[in-house]
């Protein structure tokens, strides 16, 4: 069984550069869905073919343990950025439970490669009140300075606010009543540092177009080594 991910119109690079951060993620070691096929039809439409993994952790209600979602988020995050890469949307839609213990992540139309550190801080905010939402404010603040440490917290701290996180985050925010002054503030006192000012955020979905233009590049070049 195949999952059509995706279909794009015209020359591809969306195709292109979604195929190819999802091998580079593979190969940095998280679970993500295995690229079956990406090519053209013969209608000229773009197609990438993923074979799906897990659930989305949105779904899951019983049998994970809140600490252990906690830890295993972090783990796909730090292995995310130990490769350079942001995925830009670590929500519970995207962040999916795999076999009985291991979290994947889907989902990389706006993922990139060598980012900023607002990027990289940006995917940790998303982190933080990905596992807040699924096991409470405490552990995911405690997961989150085990992962980061207090230099990572405080560094993360400006941007988690809601111009960081996914349109679904914000829904389940509002809908959690999470109160993300509270939750900074909280986090701040953990890593022991006064609250930070926020962080003044643009919205980033794709790359630059010479980026683009290179994954294309680079996409061939893997997928024929």
């Amino acid at each position: 069984e195949v999952l059509l991910e995706a279909v794009v119109a015209g020359v591809g690079q969306q195709v292109q550069h979604e195929a190819f951060l999802t091998l580079l993620a593979g190969q940095a070691g998280v679970h993500t869905q295995p690229v079956v096929t990406a090519g053209v039809t013969v209608e000229d439409d773009a197609l990438l073919v993923l074979r799906p993994i897990g659930r989305p952790l949105a779904s899951v209600q019983d049998g994970w343990a809140p600490d252990k979602t906690v830890n295993r988020v972090w783990q796909v995050v730090g292995r995310l950025h130990a490769a350079r890469i942001v995925h830009g949307q670590l929500d519970a839609h995207h962040l999916v439970a795999v076999g009985d213990d291991e979290v994947g992540l889907i989902g990389f139309q706006a993922a990139m490669v060598g980012p900023s550190e607002e990027l990289l801080r940006t995917d940790e905010a998303q982190a933080i009140v990905t596992t807040a939402l699924i096991a409470g404010a405490e552990p995911a603040l405690r997961g989150a300075l085990e992962a980061l440490g207090p230099d990572g917290v405080t560094a993360t701290l400006p941007f988690l606010q809601e111009p960081a996180l996914t349109a679904p985050q914000r829904a389940e925010v509002r809908a959690a009543a999470l109160d993300l002054d509270e939750l900074r503030a909280r986090a701040a006192e953990l890593a022991g540092v006064p609250a930070p000012a926020l962080q003044k955020l643009r919205r980033v979905t794709l790359g630059s177009i010479l980026q683009v233009l290179l994954m294309g590049v680079a996409f061939f070049a893997l997928l024929t080594a």
